[in-house]
């Protein structure tokens, strides 16, 4: 796998957004272990979402560490009239499993049904894990360390020889801001 790291010594890695739900929960877990924060996007008022996600905010209050009116959180600048609440909550292993028993891969993650884009942050609130549910991106930005336990959580990953697919490493151009694919 060619290193393409960017200006925090970290490599952003394009993940697939339709992985099989068993990578995804060890996925979910793994990256929850090198995280401190998960977080989700409430786009609009509660009312607006069906049960299940009504539900499943009620299930993961007890992790709850702050809810904030937003504009931007990992992937996503808003500029519009909405008024976004992000939702941080504590990735600990219960609240893991609670998001486990809502959802089975990142598709999940969209209004009405749910709220959007999981993300996960470390401690200092850098992006660990980002989802963009609209453009059904996922990433994770991690350094060596990082993605060595990572890859170790992910038991038919391994590699990225033993799986493509799965995970590519994505250039970020620092001086234009702009993304571009590698092989």
């Amino acid at each position: 796998m060619s290193k393409n790291p960017n200006v925090s010594g970290r490599t952003t890695y394009e993940l697939m957004d339709d992985m099989a739900p068993g990578l995804y929960a060890d996925l979910m877990r793994g990256v929850a272990s090198l995280s401190t924060y998960v977080g989700f996007v409430q786009i609009f008022d509660l009312e607006g979402y069906q049960d299940q996600a009504k539900a499943f905010l009620s299930e993961m209050a007890p992790f709850l560490v702050r809810s904030e009116h937003t504009k931007s959180w990992p992937g996503t600048q808003m500029v519009t009239m909405l008024d976004p609440v992000r939702h941080l909550f504590r990735a600990e292993p219960e609240a893991i499993e609670v998001i486990l028993a809502h959802s089975d891969g990142f598709g999940v993650w969209e209004n009405p049904a749910m709220l959007d884009d999981i993300h996960f942050l470390r401690a200092d609130e850098s992006v660990m894990l980002g989802h963009t549910s609209s453009e059904h991106g996922v990433w994770v930005d991690v350094d060596p360390q990082e993605l060595a336990r990572l890859s170790d959580s992910l038991p038919f990953y391994a590699s990225p020889a033993t799986a493509p697919a799965l995970i590519r490493p994505r250039v970020i151009t620092p001086m234009r801001g702009v993304e571009a694919m590698t092989a």
